[in-house]
């Protein structure tokens, strides 16, 4: 493969809108923070979710290994590579780890995205290392009520589901659907919901008209899979993000840190218009050791 075509996959790894990011662009593009505190409304959800949330809401802390899939979007045209695209150029993936405990979180992706994502309850901390001609970048954006799953990215539904699906659950309504063969063969056997808008204020995961299911593991109530589908520049574009291997129990304090290198980065507050400077965060940095 190509440099050139790397760099294609690289691009398209890092613009692709995945399942949940709200729009286009939401996860570097400055926002404003919400300041109310006032508690997000209730909604009368089914009892087949309310026990699986309950269960969800003990777990204190967790790893989880998975993989987001795109299909339907070309990314690389083997047309104008000299020596084409290995497999096929409509199915993108990227691997990526979580760790998690209470409120903290990190978020490792694999290449190509090169990305790392900490949560410490009240900001969301991104640094992409340097990649080829790509520079660093590090940004900081606070987390509010209604941008949790843009900021955690991947982390975000788990973040949710320990805290009792209280985000999603809020704004959307978890509608049971009948056992699979096909979807068990493929994810195990889990429990079904197709996620639909119950409010004036739709959730993130659901705009630009995305229709998506969510598999829950019936033993411990955390998500394993979400599964969107939407329309993007004519064509049906399925996103998946599969947590393949998920480990109930106790994280150590480095895995919910930023590598070290990410000290040596210019930082940037992005909540503002213009985003500003700021100190490296090294309270979410692992410290070099000297």
């Amino acid at each position: 493969m190509t440099g050139t075509c790397r760099a294609h996959i690289v691009l398209a790894a890092l613009a692709v809108v995945v399942l949940l990011t709200a729009v286009t662009g939401a996860q570097t593009a400055p926002a404003a923070p919400e300041t109310s505190t006032a508690p997000a409304p209730k909604l009368k959800q089914p009892a087949e979710f309310t026990s699986l949330a309950a269960k969800a809401a003990k777990v204190k802390s967790l790893h989880a290994r998975g993989v987001v899939t795109i299909k339907g979007l070309d990314a690389v045209d083997p047309k104008k590579e000299k020596d084409g695209a290995k497999g096929d150029p409509k199915v993108r993936q990227a691997g990526f780890q979580v760790w998690l405990r209470g409120k903290l979180s990190q978020l490792k992706a694999d290449a190509p995205i090169r990305e790392q994502r900490v949560t410490d309850g009240k900001y969301a901390y991104v640094y992409r290392s340097a990649l080829r001609n790509v520079p660093a970048t590090a940004e900081r954006r606070s987390l509010a009520r209604g941008n949790l799953y843009q900021s955690a990215s991947f982390a975000g539904i788990l973040l949710d589901a320990v805290n009792g699906y209280q985000d999603l659950a809020s704004s959307s309504k978890f509608v049971p659907l009948p056992d699979s063969p096909e979807l068990d063969k493929e994810y195990g056997k889990l429990k079904w919901f197709r996620l639909e808008p119950a409010t004036s204020s739709v959730h993130p995961v659901l705009r630009g008209d995305r229709r998506v299911v969510i598999g829950i593991n019936p033993t411990d109530g955390i998500a394993r899979v979400l599964i969107g589908t939407r329309i993007s520049r004519r064509k049906t574009v399925t996103e998946i993000v599969f947590f393949e291997k998920v480990r109930i129990g106790p994280v150590r304090d480095e895995d919910l840190k930023l590598t070290s290198d990410a000290a040596k980065a210019s930082w940037r507050d992005i909540d503002f218009e213009k985003p500003r400077p700021i100190d490296a965060p090294m309270g979410v940095i692992v410290r070099p050791k000297s």
